[in-house]
């Protein structure tokens, strides 16, 4: 990638950089987005095969809740950190990988991304079509940029903060005096000492 185009990504500008430069590498920057829904789908369904019925029941219908978490706490904590984990790991890897090896992992990724929630719908809700769309969307918002612009955007709002608390400390003593004259009249005054 020429360093113009990256000097647009950086400046949060990936609207103006050249479409063969968007399209650099783009399974391997957008397989870790778009393997969020497999992830969550693969993580329920290790969910519902090891958790017995009367687990889940127990769960909803128990009248002392504390035990049932108990016995549920690791399995769910295992589930929420792999959805957090499984994307940043494969992220690094991707980052890691060479050319086309890791151009050929990100396809993997993004097949198993669009078909397994289908094949295997541990979420009910989740269709072919559902999963397809959400790997296209990821696919294409990492075309378009957005992890660049949004990362580009939190920057310069957290740079800006000590800023805008300077200012508004500096600011706040002269709008309260405003406010003070502007907003309360003589009938106020007369209010305020009674």
């Amino acid at each position: 990638m020429q360093t113009s185009s990256r000097l647009l990504w950086n400046t949060g500008l990936p609207a103006a950089v050249p479409s063969r430069d968007r399209a650099h590498r783009l399974a391997q920057r957008s397989a870790p987005g778009a393997s969020l829904l497999g992830v969550i789908a693969s993580a329920d369904t290790a969910l519902a095969t090891s958790l017995s019925q009367e687990d889940w029941e127990a769960l909803y219908g128990a009248t002392d809740e504390g035990l049932v978490l108990d016995r549920l706490v690791w399995p769910l904590t295992a589930t929420a950190t792999a959805i957090i984990i499984i994307p940043l790991l494969l992220w690094l890897l991707l980052r890691v990988l060479p050319g086309r090896v890791g151009i050929v992992v990100g396809v993997i990724v993004l097949a198993w991304s669009a078909i397994y929630p289908a094949i295997y719908p541990a979420i009910y809700l989740v269709e072919f079509w559902f999963s397809l769309a959400w790997t296209v969307l990821v696919v294409l918002l990492t075309c378009l940029g957005w992890a660049y612009l949004t990362h580009w955007t939190l920057v310069r709002a957290l740079r800006e903060i000590p800023d805008s608390l300077r200012q508004s400390l500096f600011y706040l003593p002269l709008l309260l005096v405003a406010f003070l004259f502007f907003f309360f009249n003589s009938n106020l005054w007369q209010l305020a000492v009674a």
